[in-house]
């Protein structure tokens, strides 16, 4: 903490251009981008715009995103260090939004135990898992916390998890985007789930979430990019991750409606002719088909497809050519139930290995309940021979042990 790191940390202020305040260099602007850049000069890498928030930029304001001081869960950097892996300070730590740490349920810490100092996010001195005032270890593995006032109840702390859950997501994928999200998808997705899956209004929905009509008007136009804490209200409110309101393309079915269109208290159509009906299924399919080319080319995630009668949702995911696919679509099952159609779905031992790839890749909980409740409902009824031996084939072998264990299997 003498001469030398002072100079290092001036010398940290005139690269990043801003005094003290560093912030920005995880987020979507100006100064995320100058580092970015002139890191991958220095590398030759092209992938680091990842470990920021860049790739979000078209979609999420960089207002309120990231916050002031630093954070960290000191269990993760204990676990960390006592198994001797790399300790780091995760993306997630460092927006506003995340309260919590989604692994072991606690509030991140701001203030530096021993010396009660905040943190910069950056300084010349900075030691990853150290203070860098007093220079002390942030770890700490006992069991019992000081939780602060932010969590008061359960429901709050339900909410904050949702909404680290939430973002964890979000970041987990992010080097899975072969393209950034587009603000006017998002915003199509928006006013579509406000006016048609809900069945209500711009006014209405304000007065129901509390957020501001011009603000959500100006959304659906795709003229101001939302912040993320609204973002996070609106999924609340319109109960759909953040990763799916930012990178679905939605595409709404209605038989008696196909336009969206704010007067929701329509009066009786006339019947539309037979030449009438046969374009409007062709826009459908040409709609059906872009959004599964944008799938195989990875500019999409998903096609989430919508019956606004009945709100009935299903997600179509393209197949890829991998040996677990084709052993998956090799193992489907035709269902026949009755007054509907029959149709093929996975087998719940695919389910369980696909979730299972997924939420090591998005650190879901989501996911994770819903392998448990796959294994407790089928409990005697699945394969385990096949579970087995693709999950040694998929690096799944611990989270699987794991997932039967807390299911009561094993």
């Amino acid at each position: 903490m003498g001469k030398e790191a002072k100079l290092q940390d001036e010398s940290i202020s005139k690269v990043f251009g801003t005094g003290r305040d560093r912030t920005a260099f995880n987020g979507t602007g100006f100064m995320a981008t100058n580092l970015v850049g002139a890191m991958s000069a220095l590398t030759r890498r092209l992938d680091l715009h990842y470990l920021t928030l860049l790739p979000w930029a078209q979609v999420i304001s960089k207002r309120g995103l990231l916050r002031r001081h630093r954070a960290w869960c000191p269990k993760c950097y204990q676990e960390w260090h006592d198994n001797h892996t790399s300790v780091y300070e995760p993306l997630l730590w460092s927006i506003n939004t995340a309260q919590v740490c989604p692994y072991h349920h606690q509030p991140l810490q701001e203030q530096c135990p021993h010396c009660h100092q905040q943190q910069l996010t950056i300084s010349g001195d900075s030691r990853t898992g150290h203070c860098n005032k007093c220079g002390k270890w942030l770890g700490n593995n006992r069991q019992k916390t000081v939780v602060t006032s932010l969590i008061k109840s359960e429901a709050e702390r339900n909410r904050q998890l949702n909404i680290v859950n939430n973002l964890g997501e979000l970041v987990a994928v992010t080097p899975t985007l072969n393209s950034p999200p587009n603000l006017q998808k998002v915003s199509n997705t928006i006013s579509t789930y406000i006016l048609q899956v809900l069945k209500s209004s711009i006014p209405a929905f304000s007065r129901q979430s509390g957020m501001n009509k011009a603000t959500i008007g100006l959304w659906c136009k795709g003229k101001v990019i939302p912040q993320i804490d609204n973002l996070l209200v609106l999924t609340h409110y319109l109960e759909i991750s953040l990763l799916d309101l930012l990178t679905t393309d939605l595409l709404l079915t209605d038989s008696k409606n196909s336009s969206l269109s704010p007067k929701l208290n329509v009066v009786k159509q006339p019947r539309k002719s037979y030449n009438h009906l046969y374009l409007e299924r062709k826009q459908v399919l040409n709609v059906v088909l872009t959004a599964v080319e944008d799938i195989k080319l990875g500019r999409e995630r998903t096609l989430s497809i919508t019956h606004t009668e009945t709100i009935a949702n299903a997600d179509l995911i393209v197949m890829d050519n991998s040996p677990f696919a084709e052993a998956q679509m090799s193992r489907r099952k035709l269902l026949d139930m009755e007054g509907m159609p029959r149709f093929w779905i996975a087998s719940p031992e695919d389910i369980v290995l696909q979730k299972l790839l997924w939420g090591r890749a998005s650190r879901s909980e989501k996911q994770w309940r819903d392998v448990l409740g796959i294994l407790k409902l089928q409990g005697d009824n699945l394969d385990y021979g096949y579970l087995t031996q693709w999950a040694e084939r998929l690096g799944l072998v611990d989270i699987l042990s794991q997932a039967l264990t807390e299911a009561g299997i094993l």
